[in-house]
């Protein structure tokens, strides 16, 4: 009925789940031409009743057994009469009495065969009971599976059982059913290769219907959404197997080209046509799968070693070595290749790991032939470069070795992190390919705050790794921060890879708390490489100095939109650690989080003075953009929206906002680090931009006015800021009173806020900039 309902009278059901086939081969109606709900429906009936049909095999099957066991207690039970019969009679009868015997033996042996009539019909009656229960226990489990309907987990139940084969994965794909892995034949894998081979190389036949149903069992395990139904030993050795095999065998029929040049040089194979190959190959590398790289055929192993040991030439006799120009030829090719794989599926973390690794070190610029040949870089396409790194990082465990060295896998040749990093961060991209590099590392805010403590301990190191590699003055670092060009120009990476520079700027956004931590607070250590100081139980964080975290903040300085929102989720940072302070429930307290919010301050501003004195601008060009981005940063977090007609300002810094009117700067620079926070904002377009900056001042000044008027807004040396961008105790009392503006109940206790002050310029002068020291106002005593 399934069948019929998809309009294919031809073939049984039982032909229908025996094999792999392309759910869209037995629709014969036209529902294709019909909206896709129509044809979700008349497929999911299909399912429904392929479903139905699953469990009415096994309640025949539960029939049957029942059957089998009750003829075969009757025929023991019709024997055992007999036997007792034959006893009666004088026939010498188990017991071994045989005719002629007295009288007084003979009915010996007549109750002795009761007897065991008796016991056999005891053991009998139980044996017919527990088969009685066996029926009625399958019928109740199956009439719930009936009563329940079509689910993943019952799908997996038939499969695993043997109540359905591959008919609901024809039928509904991989999406929604699982894939049979105890029906997969790993010896068909050689003859699949064989038939597929006509389909291959520069003379290869257009694929037409023999060819997708030659490859539908690649393209079922190849399927990213594969469900992966486990085999009866709990592993996937079959799928790999057959993945194995198939490739292998495709390999020795390519007549000593690369497996990739052999399947791309047929032209008449679309992407579409590619992808299941392109995706079994992914498949086959990956280590939960029971795949792996030593899995893979030796041209794809080569492209991802390199000319290196561990690489062998298919062409030649015994001892050809692998070299740079065979590399490039293959490297290319199985780019051509997996460009093809669905976006979804990913290679496996030793595969990944080493096609990165690759890739940077090329970039970088670094020979790539231990015997002195290097590639010449314009002989590996671009595109090549794009689609293998878009495969590889997408494995975020793969990623997590590249960035930290401290993964399962690591390449052989080449595994500096500083050097692929520099290749990939140093390369100029287009915007769309930035995408894909930023790949590698946009993963790490969501684990550093998905709660999982394994996720956190993953991000954790792999921060870390990333802060101190910028941080480097005489490395990764330096190198970035200015890219010097053939004709003796430069610019920073940030500026011309800003997605890449964005995106690893989230790194500060995600651990902004663990950057304000003052380096007294990690045991008083003067100096130390950054790094995650965490276990698998979770309660982890980065651990930074002044110096570090300033230097790896440098990096981003030259890209005017990044540097903004770095002040800008900094300046809301420190309001929301005034809120904590001031309601402290200790004096340490309160000085412990101004130390918090003055070093905050502090990394981020020298941060910005520090790149402009490395690029040799004017002190007052300097100054000038500081108190600009010092600035916007207040505009940016909505401080003193009260000064805008129509807007009531929030008490405090409500839920990470502080005007309680706007959303969060750390958030919103997290989720787009490009983004213009000020205009991101929701009371944006209730005003002219121009406006808010116009009234900032005031907004200060009616702050002040409420707190006790402190000094004169206009007048630079008193007012929210000061004109050399330092901090005095005049202005971070007038900072803290705009935090507080609306909630006078935070502002009673003085000495708490005394004690914060301390802690705030102790933080703050603590990390000044690599030429400053503190000045009288701005010093411990003033």
């Amino acid at each position: 009925m399934a069948l019929e309902i998809l309009g294919d009278t031809s073939e049984t059901m039982h032909e229908f789940d025996a094999a792999a086939t392309n759910f869209t081969d037995p629709i014969q109606w036209p529902i294709s031409d019909r909206s896709s709900m129509t044809e979700r429906r008349w497929l999911d009936a299909a399912a429904s009743l392929t479903y139905c049909w699953g469990v009415t095999q096994k309640w025949i099957e539960a029939v049957e057994e029942f059957k089998d066991q009750r003829k075969k207690i009757i025929r023991e039970w019709e024997k055992a009469v007999e036997e007792a019969i034959s006893a009666k009679e004088g026939v010498i009868n188990r017991a071994g009495t045989p005719a002629g015997t007295p009288p007084e033996s003979r009915e010996d042996g007549k109750e002795a065969g009761r007897r065991r009539l008796l016991e056999s019909r005891e053991i009998l009656k139980d044996r017919d009971t527990e088969n009685e229960e066996y029926l009625k226990s399958e019928a109740d489990t199956l009439g719930e599976m009936l009563e329940k309907g079509v689910s993943e987990d019952r799908f997996v139940e038939l499969l695993d059982n043997g109540g359905l084969q591959w008919a609901p994965h024809n039928i509904l794909g991989p999406e929604g059913a699982p894939v049979p892995e105890n029906n997969i034949d790993p010896a068909d894998a050689e003859e699949h290769a064989e038939q597929l081979d006509e389909y291959l190389g520069e003379d290869g036949s257009e694929p037409d219907s023999h060819y997708w149903e030659t490859i539908a069992l690649l393209a079922a395990l190849g399927n990213p959404n594969r469900q992966g139904s486990p085999d009866r030993s709990g592993g996937h050795s079959n799928a790999a197997d057959y993945l194995e095999n198939f490739y292998s065998r495709l390999e020795e029929l390519s007549n000593e080209q690369s497996l990739p040049e052999y399947i791309v040089a047929n032209e008449a194979l679309d992407d579409d046509a590619k992808q299941p190959l392109a995706n079994g190959l992914l498949a086959l590398s990956d280590e939960s799968m029971d795949g792996g790289f030593d899995r893979l055929p030796q041209s794809v192993r080569n492209v991802a070693i390199g000319p290196w040991e561990g690489s062998e030439s298919l062409s030649g006799g015994d001892g050809d070595p692998y070299n740079s120009y065979q590399w490039e030829l293959d490297f290319n090719h199985l780019g051509n290749l997996l460009s093809s794989a669905s976006q979804q599926q990913t290679g496996g973390d030793q595969f990944s790991v080493y096609v990165t690794s690759i890739i940077g070190s090329y970039l970088d610029g670094y020979t790539l032939s231990e015997d002195g040949q290097s590639p010449s870089h314009g002989e590996i396409d671009d595109y090549a470069i794009e689609s293998l790194l878009d495969v590889s990082t997408r494995n975020i465990d793969a990623n997590h070795s590249v960035i930290t060295e401290n993964g399962i896998y690591s390449h052989p040749h080449r595994s500096d992190p500083s050097e692929i990093l520099e290749g990939l961060w140093k390369h100029d991209w287009t915007s769309s390919q930035e995408e894909i590099v930023k790949q590698l590392t946009d993963w790490i805010p969501d684990y550093a705050n998905s709660g999982d403590p394994g996720k956190e301990n993953v991000a954790g190191t792999s921060a870390a790794s990333i802060v101190d590699l910028l941080s480097d003055h005489d490395g990764l670092g330096s190198n970035l921060r200015m890219v010097r060009q053939d004709d003796g120009s430069g610019e920073g990476f940030a500026e011309f890879n800003p997605v890449i520079a964005g995106d690893i700027s989230r790194i500060y956004y995600a651990y902004i708390d663990d950057f304000a931590i003052e380096q007294s607070l990690h045991g008083g250590e003067d100096a130390y490489s950054p790094s995650y100081v965490g276990d698998m139980d979770g309660g982890g964080g980065l651990r930074v100095s002044l110096q570090d975290g300033t230097s790896f903040l440098q990096v981003f300085m030259a890209n005017e939109d990044i540097s903004r929102n770095i002040f800008t989720a900094s300046a809301e940072k420190e309001m929301l650690l005034i809120e904590e302070g001031m309601t402290a429930n200790s004096s340490d307290h309160a000085r412990i989080v101004g130390e918090q919010a003055g070093k905050i301050q502090s990394i981020v501003q020298n941060s910005f003075v520090n790149e402009m004195n490395a690029r040799n601008m004017d002190q007052s060009y300097i100054e000038t953009q500081s108190i600009d981005r010092i600035r916007s940063a207040y505009q940016g977090i909505g401080i003193g929206l009260s000064a805008i007609p129509g807007l009531v300002p929030g008490v405090g810094p409500l839920a990470g906002t502080v005007s309680g009117v706007g959303v969060s700067a750390i958030t919103a620079a997290t989720e787009d680090p490009l983004i213009n926070i000020v205009e991101h904002q929701e009371w944006h377009d209730q005003m002219d931009v121009d406006d808010i900056s116009d009234n900032v001042d005031s907004l200060i000044s009616d702050i002040e006015d409420a707190a006790d008027n402190f000094g004169d807004p206009d007048d630079p040396d008193t007012g929210l800021i000061e004109s050399n961008s330092q901090i005095s105790r005049a202005a971070l009392n007038r900072r803290i009173d705009s935090a507080l503006y609306g909630a006078p109940d935070l502002d009673a206790n003085e000495d708490l806020r005394g004690e914060f002050i301390l802690g705030y310029l102790t933080g703050y002068n603590h990390g000044g900039t690599e030429s400053d020291t503190p000045t009288e106002e701005n010093s411990m005593d003033s």
